[in-house]
């Protein structure tokens, strides 16, 4: 069985290739809620999924706030309970932002703003006193190193006479590039502030794709001596750290003297290590004789001369270690003694370092094993995507191993017979550097795959890949079959004998279980498999196609981009299905742009597929060929993925004529800027080996055809499902038994989850 690592949520891990934005690995849950939601593009997920106590509550309407994610918390009154929420994380290790928001708000009518503790993964994170703040919402963040074990566990715990603790959101940001490049690894660094001093507060936005790490940059106090300067930046620069560039376009400058002064609030008054970073952006056009340089001091101590850049530009300065004592700093720039200008400066971050020490004692180390059992009961949940009806199986090896967040099974589980074995030439794909091969052909060569016991359908992919496993340089051909029905003739030749799958949507009949079948062939040699896939689909997927039918996967095409996998820690190709890299043509070119993420398009494309194009030069047709698996007529479902990347003007239109091997099968015209239309066109009787299907622009349409992407299926016939005859069917008895054998312990797992 299949389990994905986190229950993350869908729909926010969204990338955004096109900004140098990767926001795969962010969590962002707002405690308290009942209901996903979004801000923008990205989506606040219920923190239920997180955690199994503690109570929902709103805070009393008087006190609500503009952002959202403070207006509920989850509150947890009983100090017997391990209050924790597991948040999914990385199973490599890389550093995070972690940050807790908190907001009273008066949730209670107590008008007694609670104290408690927090802790990171049994380590003490802070103490959470909730009437700081002048009772408004705050966050409480770190610069976290994960550990490698794929999540993080976050707890509140009272203390005495401290009152019921209680969150308002969690977020957490994996931080893909190198930032803040001088902090150690295997170090934990708390934020003291993150100070916009020239503007207002800045966020991440999910429209404008400035601020690209989740960061809160806070409204900075403007000093009475100073002004607040505002000019353009460099906004293709790439900065250390990436600071927003509306950070960056903003600063302050004193006006009558020669010093900004900056004091900063530190979190204890002992002896402390901190990180400084200062961003220093030059809004003016300086002349040849004109200069700014400013010495930089930090509770007295200098620490060296800062000369500004030109123009536009940004300098970035980081001073670490510093060592400080609170419970307040002063940090000092002034002006140089060759300096014309005075001091100035666009923004500013603090952070202390964390002490090993006995502050940061552990909370309850003996509670780890029991979060860490809910965490893997957890295992099958991924947000909005339930798949609990997933297999995926690596055949041929010994041990369950992980794709980044996913789990395949060996496959010994699934069948009794068969040997493994490994490739000569291995592939950057593990599942296909081993296998399993039967070289026994008087026995039933077949795999028991667990199923829904009622009628659904079903995704089933076989992989194969030969790699000269065995140094004879012979691919072998032989038969494979599915519930006594033949599926297709393999011949692992094909595809230039490199990896290859043969998938078709299958609905199964409610027996609980797939029986697939690989049976030798006449001179055919000795077959094996690589892999075994089985995903659950709901009925709303591919609608058209009628029930007790099978399709055969022909081609999944993502025509403007490369291939297209599930990947458990993006969560866009929601079915784990394959998009293949669509193959250049040369009256074509590329087109890339931004869609719609929040729209709900049939059969779910991944957004990655749909932002990606590919549109005919001038008048020329796309004309696209597709290989069939047999000669003979055949009935075919094709789903045409077409999304609009041009902003039109009022008098543009995009229409379109679809023809299949020249007959006419409509025409469609496209959607607004990133929408998608998705058409399909069922039954359509086709002939191989080849069809053509020819998109063409209509003489009412301004703009040449467009199309982000193409499925094609061949329906099997009742024709060809009678002439499949059973290998072995009377061995059926044998293999319900054996099925029944894995399916009891399968029924005690799925039970426990």
């Amino acid at each position: 069985m299949a389990y994905v690592y986190s229950p993350l949520l869908i729909e926010s891990k969204m990338r955004f290739s096109d900004t140098n934005l990767d926001v795969s690995g962010w969590q962002s849950i707002d405690c308290g809620t009942n209901e996903t939601r979004w801000e923008g593009m990205l989506q606040w997920d219920v923190d239920s999924d997180y955690t199994q106590t503690g109570s929902n509550s709103n805070i009393l309407v008087q006190n609500e706030t503009i952002r959202e994610e403070f207006n509920t918390l989850r509150f947890f009154p009983n100090s017997t309970q391990d209050n924790c929420y597991i948040v999914p994380a990385e199973t490599q290790i890389i550093r995070y932002i972690l940050r807790a928001g908190f907001y009273y708000g008066n949730y209670d009518g107590l008008s007694s703003p609670p104290t408690f503790n927090l802790f990171i993964n049994d380590v003490k994170w802070a103490t959470v006193n909730t009437s700081k703040n002048n009772g408004e919402p705050y966050y409480e963040e770190i610069n976290y190193e994960n550990n490698g074990s794929g999540f993080f566990k976050i707890c509140l715990v009272q203390i005495k006479d401290g009152g019921v603790p209680f969150i308002s959101s969690i977020e957490a940001v994996v931080l893909w590039d190198k930032l803040y490049s001088q902090m150690e690894d295997n170090a934990t660094y708390n934020l003291v502030t993150r100070t916009n001093l020239g503007g207002d507060e800045i966020r991440f936005d999910p429209l404008k794709f400035d601020e690209m790490y989740n960061r809160v940059w806070s409204k900075g106090v403007t000093p009475s001596n100073c002004d607040n300067f505002i000019g353009y930046t460099d906004v293709t620069a790439t900065i250390e750290n990436y600071p927003p560039y509306l950070v960056l376009m903003d600063s302050v400058q004193p006006t009558d003297t020669d010093t900004i002064i900056l004091t900063v609030d530190l979190p204890q008054s002992a002896p402390q290590t901190a990180y400084f970073v200062f961003y220093v952006t030059e809004l003016k056009e300086k002349s040849s004789i004109e200069r700014r340089a400013m010495k930089l001091e930090i509770a007295g101590k200098y620490q060296g001369t800062v000369e500004a850049p030109s123009k536009g530009e940004t300098a970035v300065i980081t001073k670490y270690p510093v060592t400080v004592s609170g419970p307040t700093i002063n940090i000092r720039l002034t002006r140089d003694k060759n300096s014309t200008l005075p001091p100035m400066i666009a923004g500013m971050e603090v952070f202390t370092k964390w002490d090993t020490g006995a502050n940061h004692t552990d909370h309850s180390a003996a509670a780890a094993g029991h979060n860490g059992q809910w965490y893997l009961g957890n295992y099958n949940k991924v947000g909005l995507l339930d798949i609990t009806g997933w297999i995926i199986i690596d055949c041929g090896i010994n041990d369950p191993r992980w794709d980044e967040a996913l789990l395949w099974d060996p496959d010994s589980d699934y069948t009794q017979t068969g040997s493994n074995k490994q490739v000569q030439k291995g592939t950057s794909r593990e599942e296909f550097n081993t296998l399993r091969v039967f070289p026994n052909s008087s026995q039933d060569n077949c795999y028991i795959v667990p199923a829904e016991t009622q009628t659904i359908r079903y995704i089933i992919r076989a992989g194969f890949y030969y790699g000269n496993y065995d140094g004879l340089s012979s691919p072998p051909t032989f038969d494979l079959f599915i519930n006594d029905v033949k599926w297709t003739t393999v011949d692992t030749s094909g595809n230039n004998g490199e990896p290859f799958y043969e998938e078709i949507m299958y609905e199964n009949n409610g027996s609980g279980f797939f029986k697939i079948c690989l049976k030798q062939i006449k001179d055919g040699g000795v077959p094996f498999i690589s892999s075994l896939e089985a995903v659950v689909l709901s009925d709303k997927m591919y609608s058209q196609m009628e029930k007790n039918a099978t399709y055969n996967l022909v081609t999944r095409t993502n025509l403007g981009g490369e291939e297209i996998r599930f990947d458990p820690l993006r969560f866009d190709e929601l079915h784990n299905r394959i998009w293949s890299k669509g193959v250049a043509l040369s009256n074509c070119h590329n087109s890339t742009g931004f869609i719609d993420v929040t729209a709900t398009n049939e059969n779910s494309p991944p957004t990655i597929v749909l932002r990606d194009s590919i549109e005919s030069n001038g008048s020329d047709p796309i004309i696209l060929t597709v290989d069939l698996p047999q000669r003979t007529s055949q009935s075919a479902y094709i789903v045409f993925y077409i999304t609009e990347l041009v902003i039109k003007n009022s008098n543009q239109t995009r229409i379109m004529r679809i023809e299949i091997d020249g007959e006419d099968q409509g025409t469609l015209e496209a959607p607004s800027v990133g929408e998608t239309s998705v058409v399909t066109k069922y039954p359509v009787a086709v002939s191989g080996p080849s069809i053509n299907i020819t998109l063409m622009r209509t003489k009412e349409s301004s703009l040449p055809p467009m199309i982000a992407a193409m499925e094609v299926f061949t329906k099997w016939s009742s024709e060809v499902k009678q002439n499949h005859t059973a290998p072995a069917s009377e061995a059926a008895g044998a293999y319900s038994s054996f099925a029944l054998s894995l399916m009891i312990p399968l029924v005690f797992l799925l039970v426990a989850t």
